[in-house]
């Protein structure tokens, strides 16, 4: 097998990135999805409200990281149009 040197984890940083990659693109569209069906919005706004929050963290990434995180874009095309 060929080993790759890789570089060392930055400590406190390198922990919490897959907390707020979850709270992120998770935990925030759900909650903003079930607060805006609460308050009386339509299911189409929830869906698109619930959207935004992955893609947007999602080309973040990809602009900081020059790397595309999986759990973004896995969020967005959980919402197909045709749900309702």
């Amino acid at each position: 097998m060929l080993d790759v040197p890789q570089a060392p984890a930055t400590g406190r940083a390198r922990s919490t990135r897959p907390l707020r990659t979850m709270a992120l693109d998770v935990a925030a569209p759900i909650g903003l999805y079930y607060g805006i069906r609460a308050a009386g919005g339509s299911i189409w706004l929830a869906l698109l409200a619930g959207g935004v929050i992955p893609a947007l963290s999602t080309l973040a990434g990809v602009f900081t990281r020059r790397r595309v995180d999986a759990t973004g874009p896995i969020r967005v095309l959980a919402h197909p149009p045709d749900r309702g």
